[in-house]
């Protein structure tokens, strides 16, 4: 299935663009996509995506089709249309 990619902030400027199409098998979950984006980001992804054990960042926000979701294990739904990546965001 054919998913549209969406990243924010430092996402975008580490893959080099805000936006993207991939495809994906039945049995991909948010975490895979991650690890396949950190190949393609390097480590000015990965520093903002994971924390220091490999984990997916416990500050990085994920919505599927705009809903918020915590759990990157689970398997995307087959209908699943859109994912956006909310990274950190400071200010002051």
């Amino acid at each position: 299935m054919r998913i549209a990619l969406n990243f924010r902030g430092q996402l975008a400027n580490a893959l080099g663009g805000s936006s993207d199409q991939i495809e994906v098998n039945s049995s991909s979950s948010i975490n895979s996509i991650l690890q396949d984006l950190a190949f393609r980001g390097g480590t000015a992804f990965t520093d903002i995506a994971f924390d220091c054990h490999g984990k997916p960042s416990r500050t990085l926000l994920v919505a599927v089709d705009g809903e918020q979701i915590t759990d990157f294990e689970m398997a995307l739904a087959p209908d699943t249309q859109e994912i956006t990546f909310i990274p950190p965001i400071a200010g002051g």
